[in-house]
């Protein structure tokens, strides 16, 4: 009877073991593919996935094979060599890298850009993203991140700074500008103003939007008496690629000021015009002043003429051109008569 239980427990624990076996190769079948397709996706991944120690220098305790494709150093010398990360920061990156590392562990993580010596002795610009594990006391254990290779995202970056540096003091250029800065473009109703300087409000009165949102707002404010002329002027203008044109336009006072319109046409691939850019200027007090010559020259001349009717029976003709003599003349004739 004792033989037979103790044979039924030994069945019974050989059968345990199997069943342990089968699951514990299961298991192993299961962790196999796990680390398959860990190491797949390393390899097709374009980052490059690293884990360092907390704090010192960092030193790299594993990484994957695809190091070598960004830096072309093998995964175990970057493993072996405790200082390699920090001895190929860029020296011009080396202080702000280290200090901001530094801020982001603290953090819990972050990103953080630099340059990094590959093994050819050049430097790639490296976007380091990384994630902090503590330990029970709250330390920094390790530093669990990636990189990526963004060196082909720099000189784009550079050349865009450059661009935006000259728009900003475009920008900055049309803003301080007295005069009104205009581009516009052709439609099948001729041409729509699509950017026009704040200085138009200054100038005429209007928003830049209603300039903007309305495409005949340029057409409708021309002088009636100078319409005509300004559109006929224009379009020869236009053929020629660009000129100055003079014309009254209505302030949104309802009164008129003079604009000397200068623009230049940007012609498409077909030698059309595709884009006017130019620019107003209020040149109404020169016009008033013009005009207040041009009244006292008629005054002058009505005034000549008068003289000559009422005295021209009764004195000489150089009598009669002695009296139409300004004051100043007539001072200056008599000082070199004397002189004589």
């Amino acid at each position: 009877m004792a033989q037979r239980d103790s044979d039924q427990n030994l069945d019974s624990l050989r059968q345990q073991i199997v069943g342990l076996e089968d699951e514990l190769e299961e298991t192993a079948t299961q962790l196999k593919a796990a680390r398959d397709r860990y190491q797949y996706l390393l390899a097709v991944t374009p980052g490059v996935i690293y884990t360092t120690q907390g704090s010192g220098e960092y030193a790299c305790t594993s990484v994957s094979d695809n190091v070598d494709s960004i830096l072309g150093f093998s995964s175990w010398e970057m493993v072996e060599q405790p200082g390699f990360w920090l001895s190929r920061l860029h020296p011009d990156d080396a202080r702000r890298v280290v200090d901001e590392t530094r801020t982001l562990i603290g953090q819990g993580g972050g990103t953080i850009e630099y340059r990094l010596r590959n093994r050819a002795g050049n430097y790639i610009w490296i976007r380091d993203t990384f994630r902090v594990i503590r330990d029970s006391a709250g330390r920094p254990s390790e530093i669990v991140g990636s990189w990526v290779d963004i060196s082909y995202h720099q000189p784009a970056e550079q050349v865009l700074g450059e661009r935006m540096g000259v728009i900003n003091d475009l920008q900055a250029f049309v803003a301080a500008s007295p005069a009104v800065i205009y581009t516009t473009t052709q439609t099948s109703d001729g041409y729509a103003c699509r950017f026009v300087s704040e200085s138009l409000k200054f100038v005429t009165g209007y928003h830049p939007w209603e300039m903007r949102n309305d495409p005949k707002f340029w057409a409708k404010r021309v002088h009636p008496e100078d319409a005509p002329r300004v559109f006929a002027e224009i379009e020869r203008l236009i053929g020629q690629g660009g000129g100055t044109v003079e014309y009254r336009f209505r302030h949104r006072r309802g009164d008129y000021l003079w604009i000397q319109d200068t623009f230049k046409v940007s012609p498409d691939r077909e030698g059309k015009p595709k884009e006017i850019v130019g620019s107003w200027a209020d040149i109404s007090d020169h016009k008033n002043i013009e005009a207040s010559l041009r009244r006292l020259s008629e005054q002058v001349e009505l005034r000549n003429q008068l003289i000559s009717r009422a005295f021209g029976r009764y004195l000489t003709g150089e009598a009669v051109a002695g009296a139409l003599e300004s004051p100043t003349e007539q001072a200056l004739n008599a000082k070199n008569a004397v002189s004589r």
